[in-house]
């Protein structure tokens, strides 16, 4: 089985002049592409990768976080376009002994200003000490699953610490600031689904990969392909959010990004 560094390694070199050589090596002959904007395909894979470095020559890809379980290796990553222009982006990897056998992918604009004062990519590490993220993942997952799912804020209360520190660009810090959130969407008569994925647990890390959606359709969050990154403190709270949330611009892609 590839190794989390392998497949790091992989994706610095699938972003550069030897794209071609580290698909050759490392994607299998069934390789599945998940990724909106490749065709959903290797080779539309490949020129995706072409073209967006033939459009930004100061390109860069910095990984900040590698959360494994099992076979599923999933990739934090900050992609520099221009010194004025950087994207979030969360890769997820199946890897079938030595080879990636399918990949899941969303991306999002770092915007400014942000409303809370930290980074997107700023930080703890996983703390691999310990297993909190895997002894609290079902009743996390089924607290969410109220939360979004029935608007039963009191589940957020029980789900996340008081403070809960926001990494993404748009959301308030503590817990109340996610739940106003949630109140204005009921107050308009909007509800929302969530459909959780997958899940990976790693240290203190969940990554999950969802799909939200809103009813009626909320603008900017109509169909949203969302990889949420938490951080568990001892009791199974989520202390500390990332989150990547990438519109989805067509009905019948779901399928295929998912």
């Amino acid at each position: 089985m590839l190794a989390k560094h392998q497949v790091a390694d992989f994706y610095r070199r699938l972003y550069s002049a030897k794209c071609a050589e580290a698909a050759a090596q490392f994607l299998s002959p069934d390789y599945v592409e998940h990724q909106a904007g490749t065709g959903f395909s290797k080779s539309g894979l490949l020129d995706h990768v072409t073209r967006r470095l033939a459009d930004h020559p100061d390109h860069q890809v910095i990984i900040h976080r590698t959360i494994a379980q099992g076979d599923f290796v999933f990739l934090h990553v900050e992609e520099r376009l221009t010194p004025g222009e950087t994207l979030a982006r969360g890769e997820l990897f199946r890897l079938d002994g030595e080879t990636i056998n399918e990949h899941w992918s969303a991306h999002v604009l770092d915007k400014k200003p942000r409303s809370n004062p930290h980074g997107t990519f700023d930080g703890p590490d996983v703390d691999r000490a310990t297993d909190n993220a895997a002894r609290h993942l079902r009743r996390f997952d089924q607290l969410d699953r109220r939360g979004f799912g029935e608007f039963d804020f009191e589940a957020f209360k029980e789900s996340r610490t008081a403070r809960y520190i926001q990494h993404s660009a748009t959301g308030r810090d503590t817990v109340q600031g996610l739940v106003d959130v949630l109140i204005h969407l009921k107050q308009i008569g909007t509800r929302m689904t969530v459909d959780i994925k997958r899940n990976l647990t790693d240290g203190d890390f969940i990554v999950t990969h969802r799909l939200y959606r809103t009813h009626p359709p909320f603008p900017e969050f109509k169909m949203i392909n969302v990889f949420d990154l938490f951080r568990i403190t001892d009791d199974g709270r989520a202390d500390e959010h990332w989150d990547i949330m990438e519109e989805i611009a067509a009905e019948a892609d779901i399928a295929k990004m998912f």
